[in-house]
């Protein structure tokens, strides 16, 4: 399980071409996702040019229609959608680096997804999103990035729904709705945990506490099985000791739009 806590693109100025002005790269690291970027022509690229240089490990997007997503670092590392680490393919569309670091492109999956380099990249001064789907539709509603910290939950993890979904129903069973798209509701439990490790994710949930917004990926390695998620905290952190100098803790998240 891989999470950013901390989003290196709000340190940034982050431009793109081919977009419409109504909606531009800025708002790509708009805390509402729907408040999002849409370019006017196929085929564009987002770049990210931070205020300090800074150390990634991963890309995150969600919100998006993209037929094809690929990102690289002005380091010349390259990362496409869907995989963990580096991919490069042997057909198809590249993308070159300054230091002549070719990246194929493949296809984005829907919705959200997330990315990781092979190894830290360190001292980043510019990341590049190139993003490519139908002229006039294609959009994207946020972006982050920076470094992940990586935990392993125990396999009770919880997943469901918060259903804001407005009824009203009579005496004699008319029932009138007013749907609202459920949000998912997703809880974790860690166990034997370090005291290390422990201070480290504490101190990191203080830095964002309940309502602060992160990016989520429980199977960074398949993501297939669950895509990640924009997401806040939604319960305060509590740890337990478990003897040994070992700590139990949990964490709580609810889908952010």
């Amino acid at each position: 399980m891989k999470i950013l806590f901390d989003n290196a693109a709000t340190r940034a100025t982050i431009s793109s071409t081919n977009e419409n002005a109504n909606y531009p790269a800025s708002n790509l690291i708009d805390e509402f996702l729907r408040i999002r970027w849409q370019e006017y022509h196929t085929g564009s690229v987002i770049t990210i040019e931070f205020d300090d240089p800074e150390d990634i490990d991963c890309v995150f997007w969600s919100y998006s229609n993209a037929e094809n997503i690929v990102v690289f670092t002005d380091t010349g590392a390259g990362a496409s959608e869907g995989a963990y680490g580096i991919e490069l393919t042997s057909s198809g569309d590249y993308l070159t680096t300054s230091d002549g670091y070719m990246v194929g492109i493949v296809p984005a999956s829907d919705g959200a997804s997330a990315v990781y380099f092979d190894s830290v990249q360190t001292g980043v001064t510019h990341l590049y999103i190139w993003i490519y789907g139908e002229a006039d539709k294609t959009y994207l509603g946020g972006i982050g990035c920076g470094l992940s910290t990586t935990l392993y939950p125990v396999v009770d993890y919880k997943e469901g729904y918060e259903d804001n979904s407005i009824i009203a129903s009579s005496p004699y069973g008319q029932v009138a709705q007013n749907y609202i798209d459920p949000l998912v509701v997703d809880s974790y439990n860690f166990v034997g945990v370090n005291r290390e490790t422990l201070i480290d994710i504490r101190d990191k949930y203080k830095t964002v506490g309940v309502g602060g917004k992160v990016w989520v990926d429980l199977t960074s390695e398949k993501h297939e099985f669950k895509t990640p998620m924009y997401a806040v905290i939604s319960a305060p952190f509590q740890s337990a000791p478990m003897g040994n100098g070992k700590y139990s803790f949990s964490l709580s998240f609810t889908e952010a739009r």
